[in-house]
């Protein structure tokens, strides 16, 4: 298995070392997430929320608002969240 870099390889790569899926774009996810690599712009009169990670530790980039939230795992102790822990934080963050 080769090792892929995840801003310059492509979708091929992730493919053949065994993601089912791999998007280039963006992806709008149950109609309100926007899923991406980097972060998008997304304000507060916009219906959706932006999930992305690339951005690692900057401290450029604040860890969550009620339109974003960075899942690079520096930001959560090297690991995952869960889903409904990440719906939960935006949830949080909105009120």
């Amino acid at each position: 298995m080769s090792c892929c870099n995840h801003d310059t390889s492509g979708t091929a790569c992730y493919r053949e070392a065994g993601f089912e899926e791999v998007y280039d774009l963006p992806v709008l996810f149950e109609g309100f997430w926007l899923l991406s690599h980097e972060p998008l712009y997304v304000n507060r009169n916009m219906p959706y929320a932006n999930l992305f990670g690339h951005v690692h530790a900057s401290p450029l980039y604040r860890d969550l608002s009620p339109q974003h939230l960075c899942v690079c795992v520096e930001r959560w102790d090297y690991a995952p969240l869960p889903f409904a822990e990440i719906a939960r934080l935006v949830r949080e963050a909105a009120k």
